[in-house]
């Protein structure tokens, strides 16, 4: 209690000072004592009267003040109490125990924390009750202050001291608390350890730096990266917005790709990863959470590192430890992992409760932290790396001119697994020599038997033969140090020059070096994006009238790169090959027995087609020069090749074709097809085969003898008019246009009438690859008359197909295709067409029900007076027809896709629904007919709004490049742009 003494005459001080002699007598002083429990406890304690008291007149307690002054203004002040003037109450026995330290007192009341801190450690000192509205952080100073000068017994004596202890603990979070975290009982994982015999490309060189926008910085880091030969680099604060990729293009060098999480409200923050693409990655889809920003990776599939890159802005910690729990706890099962990112906490600070209950989170879930140095200019650790089940080795902070922030670079080391094959490519380089060359020496000598396949399989040969001496394979790896086109002699001069400068300031320190050096860099960045605009503004005006050239340029700049299946192994190949044999199989399999056809058709054509008819020389130069030339791998000529060189191969061409033709018979070289799988959506998983689909390709000089069949079929057809009028695939002078036109007038006459309609959408799963091959030559026997070497060859070219799937390295083994047309072919969507020809005498055995067909999209649709809703029982009737029909063709009807539009007034739809209820899904509001969004008002606003958004999208895109073009040219190319959307 000698403090709480001190205290009180502190306060006399300093109200004698400012009132100053003559305004208070010494009964006033008395007074103001005499008022003071605490005072007279300590009296009373130390022997002291009041009279005692009264011997402190003014002059004391102004020598005491200024003892007190000097004391406060000395950083190791004399021990307390300073000795009293002399003469001075020499008869005075000590107040206060002799080196008692005394807290530190301002000049001047201060409002805010610190007021706050020495009013409540005066009310401590007193023993008097803190009010509950004391926040934790002025509650923690006193506690600090307290253990610093020995007093803690003050407060842990004082009445309900336990209360204020307990706020200056840690708040438990959800329940938990730091002091109760103990490491999780996993074992870790074998860290993949650097051996004598690994390679150099199974330790991935990373760079984590936070760059607060990219936007101005783009060419810098690609040089950055290139330069210091990353093979990743984790950018925190890009400020990149959602849909906005420009920059990240700009900076991603030609062998990289990248992932981002962009902000989604507001402005800055957002995380980016840029990796080479040797490397097998995928973004790995994860929960978001408000107090901070990630994005997580997978690097590897067998055995894989996850990485996560984490931004976490300024705010609460309490919510982001609450989160970042969650996060790790949901990472509880992975071996590998690695945490980089700005955590915005020092780190370097254990004093600091917040940090010291993030590290030891850390260090519950096992994860070792391995940044030791300050990783930001004002001197704070808050860029960290954590690993967990991995060697983190060679880290390095570096200082970086274009942010606050330094770099840090570390390697770790991973599977050789997570490697994608070095696309060592073998091609052939073929040019206007070449093909002069291999022109002249062809000189094919048909064999002696006249069987097609051996005659096919000896051109073949032959031709190889030729091309291996005129075009040899060369095999080439992908660079990695492949240039950019724009970069001139001018800007690698500059590029040098900054590099010089780098060098001499990380050599001196000097702030002048360090300035010259940005100011270089700055130039270069600029010198950069300048050669780039020029590069493009080039490209876009010299195809500004190509729309697709216009459109993938374009893209280029401003779109993110299109994932792709990996295919980096022949098992990856093989996994694609089943999952496509296997889809067809279900489908098949998934077919009643019940439903199977029984018996053929019955003949209903009079003629006869019982051969195809050779062809002449002209009539395979001209089908040659109306096609498109598309090349597939397994072609022994590619398209130019024998274009260019057709004068010379063309009889033996001919040959091929025409023994054919006359012999019903399709070599097996022809019917092998080259499968690549395509992502059905941009934003789907490229980790899950069920999100592709089958992209086929045949040679070239195969679709040369199907579009001879096909002409000779579709005259034959066309003659014997067998064909279907409401069938607008793949016809002449039909397209989805006319089929819109015809269905959409109808709706709207109709509804003119005061009629309601309702449309069915019909959707068909994998229409082309369910066909059975006996169904469809029993009707084309029957419903067309082919019969004889034309029934012979079609049945050649429908069995024994096969198809593997490739990628530029690898090849599958090679399935059988046991049902289906080839897709990719010209004839299969002819053939396909003809055998659902049935389907329309079904549709058009009910006089009410209108129908069109778009290849394997069927529309029906019919319309009625409100008050003949007895006469959708019709529909349903023939939608069932259509149903049983399609199964005993095995032909799977997709139910889940299938959409019904009803056009009719509100009050009347949820009749007409329950009408047609037994077969028909529920109506939709917007159905998407043939890329056409059709509403039930027949306005086609919904769809003027899709096109509207989707050519707002394209100008955004274009308004992206609008510094590489002159306005009148982006005017022009914008046109092109809007009408391929």
């Amino acid at each position: 209690m000698g403090l709480v003494r001190l205290a009180v005459e502190w306060s006399i001080c300093t109200w004698t000072h400012q009132w100053g002699a003559g305004r208070r007598s010494n009964s006033s002083v008395y007074a103001l004592y005499n008022d003071a429990p605490p005072l007279l406890k300590y009296t009373q304690e130390y022997g002291h009267t009041k009279e005692s008291l009264l011997t402190y007149d003014r002059d004391l307690l102004l020598s005491i003040r200024s003892a007190m002054i000097n004391l406060q203004n000395s950083d190791t002040g004399p021990a307390f109490p300073p000795p009293l003037e002399p003469g001075v109450n020499p008869g005075l026995g000590p107040l206060l125990p002799v080196g008692l330290p005394l807290p530190r007192r301002p000049w001047k009341r201060k409002r805010g924390k610190r007021a706050g801190f020495f009013v409540q450690l005066r009310k401590i000192l007193r023993g008097e009750a803190l009010p509950d509205r004391c926040s934790a952080a002025v509650l923690w100073r006193i506690q600090q202050k307290l253990n610093g000068v020995g007093l803690i017994s003050l407060l842990n004596g004082a009445p309900d001291a336990g209360r204020y202890l307990k706020a200056w603990e840690t708040k438990n979070l959800r329940g938990r608390s730091v002091e109760s975290l103990r490491s999780l009982a996993r074992q870790p994982p074998a860290i993949i350890e650097p051996a004598a015999h690994t390679s150099p490309d199974s330790s991935a060189k990373i760079m984590l730096i936070n760059a607060r926008s990219i936007a101005n910085k783009s060419h810098i880091l690609n040089d950055l990266f290139r330069t210091k030969k990353l093979n990743f680099l984790w950018i925190s604060e890009s400020w990149q917005r959602e849909n906005d990729v420009t920059h990240l293009r700009e900076l991603c060098p030609q062998d990289c790709s990248f992932f981002s999480a962009p902000r989604t409200t507001g402005r800055g923050g957002g995380t980016a990863v840029i990796f080479k693409k040797h490397f097998s990655c995928q973004i790995i889809s994860s929960n978001s959470y408000s107090s901070f920003e990630m994005i997580m990776i997978k690097i590897g599939r067998a055995l894989p590192v996850y990485g996560i890159l984490v931004y976490r802005p300024p705010g609460s910690t309490s919510s982001f430890l609450s989160d970042f729990q969650d996060l790790l706890s949901s990472t509880i099962k992975l071996d590998r992992i690695i945490i980089v990112g700005d955590f915005n906490i020092h780190a370097e600070d254990l004093s600091n409760s917040s940090t010291r209950e993030f590290l030891n989170m850390m260090n519950s879930f096992n994860f070792s932290q391995h940044v030791s140095g300050p990783t930001h200019r004002a001197g704070h650790t808050l860029d960290l790396v954590f690993s967990y089940g991995l060697l983190v080795d060679k880290l390095q902070i570096n200082d970086v001119v274009f942010s606050d922030h330094k770099s840090v670079s570390f390697h770790i080391n991973l599977n050789s697994e997570s490697l994608l094959p070095v696309s060592a490519k073998q091609r052939r380089i073929i040019n206007s020599s070449t093909i002069l060359n291999f022109s002249s020496l062809f000189d094919f000598v048909p064999p002696s038997s006249d069987d097609v396949e051996l005659l096919t399989n000896s051109f073949n040969d032959h031709c190889l033969k030729i091309l291996d001496q005129v075009a040899p394979y060369k095999t080439s790896r992908s660079s990695s140090a492949s240039s950019s086109p724009w970069l001139n002699n001018q800007i690698l001069d500059l590029r040098r020059s900054y590099r010089k400068a780098e060098r001499r300031w990380k050599r001196t320190g000097l702030v002048v070096h360090r300035e010259y050096f940005k100011e270089l860099l700055e130039s270069y960045n600029e010198a950069v994006e300048n050669a780039r605009s020029s590069f493009f503004s080039n490209l876009i005006c010299q195809n500004k009238n190509n729309p697709k050239v216009l459109f993938d340029t374009i893209s280029s700049i401003v779109s993110s790169p299109p994932q792709q299946a990996q295919l980096s192994s022949a098992d990856d190949c093989n996994t694609f090959l089943h999952f496509f044999e296997n889809k067809v199989l279900n489908l098949r399999s998934s077919i009643p027995p019940a439903l199977a056809p029984s018996g053929g058709e019955a003949p209903q054509c009079s003629e006869s087609f019982t051969s195809f008819s050779p062809i002449t020389l002209n009539d395979l130069t001209s089908i040659i020069s109306q096609m498109k030339l598309s090349s597939c791998s397994s072609d022994i000529l590619t398209p130019s090749v024998l274009v260019g060189s057709l004068a010379s191969i063309s009889p033996s061409l001919l040959t091929i074709i025409n023994s054919s033709l006359s012999q019903g018979c399709v070599p097996s070289y022809f019917k092998n097809a080259v499968v690549t799988p395509l992502l059905k959506k941009p934003n789907l998983d490229a980790s899950s085969t069920s999100n592709f689909r089958p992209i086929s390709k045949l040679p070239f000089i195969s679709k040369v003898l199907e579009k001879v069949v096909e002409t000779q079929l579709r005259s034959w057809f066309s003659k014997s008019k067998i064909s279907d009028p409401f069938q607008s695939g793949f016809l002449k002078q039909h397209s989805t246009e006319t089929a819109l036109v015809r269905v959409h007038n109808d709706l709207l006459m109709a509804a003119d009438a005061g009629k309601c309609s309702v449309m069915v959408l019909l959707d068909l799963s994998a229409a082309f690859d369910t066909v059975d091959h006996n169904v469809l030559l029993n009707r084309l026997k029957a419903l067309a008359g082919i019969s004889g070497s034309a029934l012979d060859w079609l049945s050649s070219y429908l069995t024994n197909r096969t198809f593997t799937v490739k990628s530029e390295t690898f090849s599958s083994d090679t399935a059988s295709l046991t049902c289906g047309v080839p897709q990719g072919s010209v004839l299969g969507p002819l053939l396909f067409a003809f055998y659902i020809l049935p389907l329309a005498g079904i549709i058009q055995s009910f006089p009410d029900i209108s129908y069109h067909i778009y290849a394997d999209d069927i529309q029906l649709y019919m319309s009625f007076m409100p008050h003949q809703l007895d006469r959708l029982a019709t529909l349903v009737l023939c939608l069932t027809q259509i149903s049983n029909w399609l199964s005993s063709n095995f032909l799977v009807l997709n139910a889940n896709k299938t959409e019904t539009l009803i056009a009719a007034p509100p009050e009347l739809q949820p009749k007409i629904e329950q009408e047609i209820a037994s077969f028909c899904p529920s109506a939709k509001a917007n159905n998407r007919n043939l890329g056409v969004i059709f509403d039930p008002a027949l306005s086609l606003d919904s769809h003027v709004k899709t096109i509207s958004r989707s050519c707002f999208f394209q100008l955004r895109n274009i308004s992206k490049v609008c510094k590489l073009v002159s306005t009148a040219d982006l005017e022009k190319s914008s046109m092109p742009l809007c009408h391929h959307t």
